[in-house]
């Protein structure tokens, strides 16, 4: 919200991001010396204390601003959030330098607009409103690096060394041996252990047999399975926080069935869930299909079906 109000005002910064920590107030971590056997809350309650006493903490990187102060009031109301909101600017707006640009009074202005806009609105039908905005810009964005993904692989753009460093933003990098394969999930109200042991177990043997066969990754090492009920959730929940892994995606709609299924059943779903997430990653990254349905095929026949297909 902060940030859309600033775009409609045309406030811009020169880093990307702006960070903001509220810590908790003192009292609520003062040291406890009457247990001196305690001695492990009491270091942390030290380092804590050695942490709050630095307050406030401001951090400039080279695409990012970390602002870290403590809260006005634990209980969080409208009037005391964007009063820390406009402390925290304050204190960045003290620190402003001569490449920033933007204006101190149009910050501190916007702010204050936009708590006046709050307070005259439906808070509830305002979270739902970006909570939505946020995900489909998330949702944007894998579909967005998918597709870079899939030009870089592209049997045209293969030699073009420029070409990958233009789109990636990061230089050629060698095929690397798949070093791990794993397999998440995301449904609602489904908690953990839900699909074992056959996730781990269906993951463990066919990454065996794709190192045997070496089987090569284009810059990453690792190759992370997400399954849900639609595409919307599993892109959204597939985050990629680092280059040395991607997700396959997987869709699985009829996933509150599974726990009254056999054995041999739940044995089959999630090894074609598996297989799904593979093949979705080998179609955007161009990798060898041949090895990756040969290792599939054994797979299915060996494990899932004792030597013979029925």
């Amino acid at each position: 919200m902060i940030l859309d109000k600033f775009s409609d005002n045309n406030i811009h910064f020169t880093y990307d991001e702006i960070e903001i920590n509220l810590i908790k107030t003192l009292h609520n971590y003062q040291v406890n010396t009457t247990n001196n056997n305690n001695k492990s809350n009491k270091n942390i309650n030290e380092k804590y204390l050695q942490f709050y006493q630095k307050l406030p903490i401001y951090y400039r990187g080279k695409n990012m601003i970390r602002v870290s102060l403590c809260l006005t009031d634990e209980e969080f109301t409208l009037d005391s959030l964007f009063q820390d909101i406009s402390n925290a600017f304050n204190f960045i707006i003290s620190k402003k330098n001569t490449k920033d640009t933007y204006d101190p009074t149009s910050i501190l202005s916007s702010i204050d607009e936009l708590k006046q806009q709050l307070a005259n609105s439906n808070l509830l039908k305002t979270h739902q409103y970006y909570q939505q905005k946020i995900k489909q810009q998330a949702i944007d964005k894998r579909i967005q690096e998918r597709e870079i993904r899939k030009q870089l692989s592209s049997k045209d753009n293969l030699d073009n060394k420029i070409l990958i460093k233009n789109l990636s933003n990061k230089p050629y990098k060698k095929p690397k041996l798949i070093y791990d394969l794993r397999f998440y999930y995301r449904f609602y109200d489904i908690g953990k252990l839900y699909f074992t042991p056959y996730d781990h177990r269906l993951c463990d043997k066919i990454l065996e047999k794709l190192r045997q066969r070496k089987f090569c990754l284009p810059s990453y090492t690792h190759i992370y399975i997400m399954v849900s009920d639609n595409i919307d959730n599993a892109l959204y929940h597939a985050v990629r926080g680092a280059d040395w892994f991607v997700y396959g995606i997987a869709i699985f709609k009829e996933y509150a069935d599974y726990p009254q299924k056999s054995e041999q059943e739940k044995k089959k779903i999630v090894f074609n869930l598996i297989k799904q997430g593979l093949i979705d990653v080998a179609e955007i990254d161009n990798l060898d299909k041949d090895i990756l349905y040969e290792v599939l095929d054994e797979v299915e026949t060996n494990m899932l079906y004792d030597g013979t297909r029925k």
